[in-house]
């Protein structure tokens, strides 16, 4: 969801030409001011849809919204031509300054066949199965008053569940998924960071799944000086260009009902994968290497392909087990498996290597409830990460750069 707004007095961060626009965790001087502060701006909210509206989708917490009704239109845009149930469209039209809907071709031309109807300072860009805060819009606005250094803000996403007995729902709403703790999240944050956060260049491909319709926010002054057909990396790179900055609110937050099951989860996780590697293949040239152990080592060296490498537990986890089965495979059979194998130094440090980081990969896991379902949560988060790995070396020579990706 997308969201362009004007808003809160903010202070403005000092940084070095090659970070990438501020992202902030907390923004005190911006939540707490008053809610009759002067410049409340008009502003567009998007609404991305999927299928038609019904009286039981989140997205009608909207019409709570404590900001001016009659500074906010709404358009319900989507891949079919279906308006909204007369009911719905009817209480939606009786409330906001105008309510429209758009038809358009795919989910990333969202941004651009849009913006052309749109007339807000800010537009705002969410979806049908998101219910709004009702302080979103008010908080998205006060995130962008009086600085005008500010070019997009993202809001706080709560996953929640649709099916109460969905395992893969209650993984996702437990772990965080789709919220910025859970691309933020390292080591020990893991998927709960709330720290402030100051993006460099090179670290941005961490946030980019976010970058969706769920909970969005960018100036339409930003979005008029892009070509047609922009889609939301060319957001990103045209933030850069102007020197703009990039804010995170988690107060403006939004409740994500989306209905999640394996598949959907993989999809997610791999459209992710193609946002990062495509904006890597067209950004600065150079190898990016991350390793962790204890704690997280980085080195950047400018080179003329996009070479990404990160070496994480996951990583860690696979190397050691190949390296144990290879041990099996080559010395274990003739040795019978005896006292004589497994308690030989190499095969005792290798195995202890592997039950490390087994531990270290799988430990984020035991704060999932019920314990009963530990090892499906297990396979889950091995499985998903599989499939994060894979996708990232087959899209890399897809976009003719390498990137061998950071674990989860």
């Amino acid at each position: 969801m997308l969201l362009l707004i004007s808003g809160s007095q903010v202070r403005a961060l000092h940084h070095p030409p090659f970070f990438l626009p501020v992202m902030m965790k907390e923004i005190p001087s911006m939540v707490n001011r008053s809610s009759n502060h002067a410049s409340k701006k008009f502003v567009s909210v998007v609404v991305f849809i999927e299928r038609p509206l019904s009286l039981s989708d989140p997205i009608l917490m909207l019409l709570k919204s404590s900001y001016p009704k009659s500074k906010i239109e709404v358009f319900f845009a989507g891949k079919s031509t279906h308006k909204p149930a007369n009911e719905i469209y009817k209480q939606f039209l009786g409330q906001f300054k105008s309510v429209k809907t758009v038809k358009i071709k795919s989910d990333e031309s969202l941004y651009s066949e849009v913006l052309a109807f749109t007339k807000g300072e800010i537009c705002l860009f969410t979806s049908s199965d998101c219910s709004p805060d009702p302080q979103w819009v008010k908080r998205m606005d006060q995130t962008f008053l009086g600085n005008d250094l500010i070019g997009m803000v993202l809001g706080g996403i709560q996953q929640r569940r649709v099916d109460f007995h969905n395992k893969v729902e209650q993984y996702c709403e437990q772990i965080g998924w789709g919220s910025t703790g859970e691309i933020l999240g390292r080591g020990s944050d893991y998927l709960t960071s709330t720290k402030v956060e100051i993006f460099e260049d090179k670290e941005i491909n961490r946030i980019l799944p976010l970058l969706k319709p769920v909970n969005m926010a960018v100036r339409r002054s930003l979005l008029l000086k892009l070509s047609k057909n922009f889609t939301v990396l060319d957001i990103l790179e045209k933030l850069r260009d102007e020197k703009l900055n990039f804010f995170y609110n988690p107060e403006a937050e939004i409740e994500r009902f989306h209905s999640m099951d394996f598949k959907e989860l993989k999809k997610e996780i791999e459209v992710g994968i193609v946002k990062k590697t495509a904006w890597l293949s067209r950004n600065s040239k150079r190898i990016d290497i991350q390793v962790q152990f204890f704690g997280r080592q980085e080195w950047f060296l400018p080179f003329w392909v996009s070479i990404n490498v990160s070496w994480d537990d996951f990583h860690w986890l696979n190397l050691f087990g190949v390296l144990v089965l290879m041990e099996c495979f080559t010395k274990g059979f003739s040795a019978h498996f005896g006292e004589g194998f497994w308690f030989n130094d190499e095969v005792l440090l290798l195995v202890s290597a592997f039950g490390f980081f087994l531990f270290k990969y799988f430990l984020p896991v035991l704060k999932i409830q019920p314990w009963s379902d530990f090892i499906l949560w297990c396979w889950i988060r091995y499985r998903t990460n599989m499939s994060m790995f894979l996708r990232g070396l087959w899209t890399g020579l897809k976009f003719k750069c390498f990137y061998w990706g950071e674990s989860w």
